[in-house]
């Protein structure tokens, strides 16, 4: 592939390709959250690219830094919200590696999001106002047009969460639930000796 997409050769065994069947399958449908666990180097980001081009997705990420703190991602995800307001029939995957959860914090409003398609006291009145303004609904009363957002959002979302199980972060996950029953658990390079 020469567009950007893929500057190294790569190789696609049978399992990598059962592995992209599956995980299209997962985010082809509403409330489809993949939890990702696998070692550095065994694939993970390539074949979610591979889906995303596949399925013809948007994608969300977060890019963290030494100053990058929990401010900063209620801003991301206020963001996030925003646009998929502003194009409520596009599916989105937001991508969210363990190495750039830097606190606890970050895993309560994944898991928020997870178990409910919204993060309490996310934004401010005048926030969710403008947000809502964006939204193209059927009714006026805003509190059912943001109930239909937030069915909207639920609906277009995907959370690919990526985790190393040599790593700290997946014994973090333990304090949110969402993120194991509503995400689907796929291991990752425990490839056969053949491949």
């Amino acid at each position: 592939m020469s567009d950007g997409f893929c500057d190294d050769e790569i190789v696609v065994f049978d399992e990598v390709v059962e592995t992209i069947l599956k995980v299209k399958r997962i985010l082809d449908q509403p409330l489809g959250h993949i939890l990702l666990v696998g070692l550095s180097g065994t694939g993970k980001t390539l074949i979610i690219k591979i889906v995303k081009e596949i399925l013809e997705y948007d994608d969300f990420n977060i890019h963290v830094d030494e100053e990058y703190d929990i401010s900063k991602f209620d801003e991301d995800l206020i963001e996030l919200f925003s646009k998929m307001a502003e194009e409520q029939e596009k599916h989105v995957i937001f991508t969210v590696d363990e190495s750039q959860i830097i606190s606890v914090a970050f895993l309560e409003r994944m898991n928020s999001l997870l178990a409910s398609g919204e993060i309490p006291g996310l934004f401010s009145d005048a926030k969710k106002r403008e947000i809502l303004s964006k939204f193209k609904s059927s009714t006026k009363d805003d509190d059912e047009k943001y109930r239909e957002y937030i069915e909207s959002v639920q609906k277009h979302l995907h959370i690919v969460l990526s985790m190393n199980p040599t790593g700290d972060g997946h014994k973090s996950t333990t304090s949110s639930p969402a993120v194991y029953n509503r995400c689907t658990i796929i291991w990752m390079g425990d490839w056969s000796q053949k491949s």
